[in-house]
C-alpha cells in the first residue's frame, strides 16, 4: 500500500500545480499514520516507602496506601482547580481518567504529606518507571499537557522515614554496614463515611436548594485532618453555608472539619439559588490522614432534575472585525420571552446588560432556532465573560455561560475543524489570520481535484467564517464521502478532513 501511494504522488501530471502536489502528500500521510483517536486519557502511578531513602522504588519497598492525590487542571490563564481527588490504593497505586472536554489541558499531581516522613528526592534513576517525580518541598509533580490518548501511570511518590539527601557517589565505604531504617509508624485506620441529600429532586429556575452532606466515622480510630470536596455546580449561587468553606469562590468547594472520634457525626448544611442552566449532578467526597480500609463510602453521587425554559445546544463567542459575535442555537423553548446579553471583565462579575431591548424568543417549540447578536463596543487586548439570561412569560430568569473571548489580535494563523461535521447540507468553517494576505480556502476530493474555490480574495487579520453548501463548482451536490479543505494565506497553509453524507 505504502508504494502505490508513492506511486501515485509520482506520477501526477506534469502541469500539476503545487497545492495539490501538497495535498497528495498531506493524504498519504494521513493513510499511512492513520490512528484511533481515544476519547479521554489517563495519569496515574503510585506512592511507596522509600526504606533506603535514595528516590528508587526497589522491589521489597512496599506500597503506601491511603494517601490523598489531587488531580490539578487548569481553568484559565493564571489559575489551577482541583478536578480529582482520591486517595492510594492498598498497594499505593491511583488512576485518573480524564474526560476528552477537558482535553486537552494541563494538569498536575499534588501528593499530600505525610507525619513523620518527608518526600524522597526526585528523578534520581535512568528508568523513570521506578523513581520520585515529586518535588520533595512542596510534593507536586511538574506541569504535563495532556491530550486525548495520553496514558501514564508511573508518576511515582516516594516516602521517606527521615529528610531525603541524595545519595553520595563520589566515595563508597564498604567497611561498615549501616543499621536498617526504623519501620514507618503506624497509620491511624478510620472508614470515614458520607451521605449527601437535597430537599428537592426537581428544581426550576430561581428556586432555592438545601443540601445536607453528613459525614460519619464509623472507627476503629480518631480521623484527624478531615476534608470535604464538593464540585460546585456554575448552576447555583452558594447563599449559605455551615460551616463556611474555605474559599467561597474555589471549585471545588472544600472544608476542613475538626478530628473526628469513632462514631462521631458532622454535618455540612448548605443553601443555594438555582440561577444558572447547566448540570446538577453532585459528588461529594472525604478524606482524612487515617488509612480508610473501605473507599467505597467515601464520596456519593446525587442527581436534581433541572426543569429551564429554554435548552441550549450551542452558545458561542467570537472575535470579529466589527465587533464580538455571539452565536447560540436552542433545542427546544417553553414560554421564552426573549434573551438579554450580560458581559463582565472578570469571570465572577459583574454582569451588565449589552442590548437595552429584549431579543424574541420564540415562545414555546420544539423546533431548533438560532440566534446571534454583535457586541460592537469593545476595547483590545482584554478577556471579556458572556452570560445570556433568558426570560420566560412569568418573569423567571436563568442564566447560560459564562463563555470567554480575548480581544487581542491573534499572534498565529488557524484553520479550524468544520462544524457541524459529518454535514448534510451546510457545514461553517472558521479560520484564524494573524496578518492580512491574499486568501485561498479550497475544497478537495480524495483523488486532489480541486471541486470548489471558497476563497480567493484580500482578508484583513481576525477570525473569519465561511459557509459551504456541499456544492461543487458547476452547483451539483458533491457525493457522499471525506473531503480536504486547504487555506492558503502569506507563507501558511493548513488542511482539514471533513465528511459529507447524504
Amino acid at each position: 500500500m505504502v508504494k502505490d501511494l508513492q506511486r501515485k504522488v509520482v506520477q501526477l501530471p506534469r502541469n500539476a500545480s503545487s497545492s495539490r502536489v501538497v495535498l497528495w502528500l498531506f493524504l498519504s500521510a494521513i493513510i499511512l499514520s492513520a490512528m484511533p483517536v481515544f476519547g479521554q486519557a489517563s495519569i496515574g502511578g503510585y506512592a511507596w516507602i522509600d526504606e533506603n531513602n535514595d528516590g528508587i522504588r526497589d522491589p521489597s519497598e512496599r506500597g503506601f496506601s491511603g494517601l490523598l492525590v489531587q488531580l490539578y487542571h487548569k481553568a484559565d490563564l493564571n489559575y489551577f482547580s482541583v478536578i480529582g481527588a482520591q486517595r492510594t490504593a492498598s498497594n499505593g497505586h491511583f488512576l485518573y481518567v480524564i474526560s476528552s472536554d477537558l482535553l486537552p489541558g494541563e494538569c498536575y499531581l499534588q501528593f499530600e504529606p505525610a507525619a513523620g516522613l518527608a518526600f524522597s528526592p526526585a528523578n534520581q534513576g535512568y528508568d523513570e518507571t521506578i523513581d520520585s517525580d515529586i518535588d520533595p518541598a512542596t510534593g507536586r509533580t511538574d506541569v504535563v499537557v495532556i491530550e486525548n490518548g495520553y496514558n501514564n501511570i508511573d508518576w511515582g511518590a516516594g516516602y521517606t522515614q527521615q529528610q531525603a539527601i541524595p545519595p553520595d557517589t563520589s566515595r563508597q565505604d564498604t567497611t561498615t554496614t549501616p543499621p536498617p531504617p526504623p519501620p514507618p509508624p503506624t497509620q491511624k485506620q478510620a472508614d470515614l463515611s458520607l451521605i449527601m441529600y437535597a430537599d428537592k429532586s426537581t428544581v426550576q429556575a430561581g428556586d432555592t436548594l438545601y443540601y445536607t452532606i453528613e459525614i460519619n466515622n464509623l472507627g476503629p480510630d480518631t480521623a484527624a485532618q478531615v476534608q470535604v470536596l464538593l464540585p460546585w455546580s456554575p448552576a447555583l449561587q452558594l447563599l449559605q453555608s455551615d460551616p463556611p468553606p474555605q474559599e467561597i469562590y474555589a471549585n471545588p468547594l472544600e472544608w476542613m472539619l475538626p478530628d473526628m472520634a469513632p462514631q462521631d457525626m458532622q454535618q455540612i448544611l448548605i443553601s443555594a439559588q438555582v440561577v444558572n442552566a447547566a448540570s446538577l449532578n453532585e459528588s461529594a467526597c472525604v478524606s482524612s490522614q487515617a488509612q480508610d480500609s473501605n473507599l467505597s463510602n467515601n464520596c456519593q453521587f446525587f442527581q436534581v432534575d433541572l426543569e429551564v425554559p429554554v435548552e441550549l445546544t450551542s452558545f458561542t463567542a467570537m472575535l470579529r472585525n466589527d465587533g464580538v459575535h455571539l452565536n447560540w442555537v436552542t433545542q427546544s423553548e417553553k414560554e421564552n420571552m426573549g434573551f438579554y446579553v450580560l458581559r463582565a471583565d472578570a469571570e465572577h462579575g459583574p454582569y451588565e446588560r449589552r442590548n437595552t431591548s429584549i431579543i424574541p424568543g420564540h415562545g414555546t417549540t420544539a423546533i431548533k432556532h438560532s440566534y446571534a447578536y454583535i457586541d460592537e463596543q469593545i476595547h483590545q487586548d482584554l478577556f471579556y465573560y458572556y452570560k445570556l439570561q433568558d426570560i420566560d412569560y412569568s418573569g423567571r430568569s436563568i442564566l447560560h455561560g459564562p463563555i470567554t473571548v480575548s480581544t487581542s489580535l491573534p499572534q498565529v494563523y488557524e484553520l479550524k475543524q468544520n462544524y457541524p461535521n459529518p454535514f448534510n447540507a451546510l457545514t461553517k468553517i472558521e479560520f484564524v489570520l494573524a496578518n492580512s494576505g491574499e486568501v485561498r480556502l479550497s475544497i478537495y476530493n480524495t483523488l486532489g481535484q480541486m471541486i470548489r474555490s471558497l476563497l480567493s480574495q484580500p482578508m484583513s487579520a481576525g477570525a473569519h467564517e465561511v459557509t459551504w453548501d456541499g456544492l461543487d463548482e458547476k452547483g451539483q451536490a458533491v457525493p457522499s464521502g471525506v473531503y480536504f479543505y486547504m487555506l492558503q494565506v502569506n507563507d501558511f497553509q493548513q488542511i482539514c478532513k471533513m465528511q459529507v453524507i447524504r
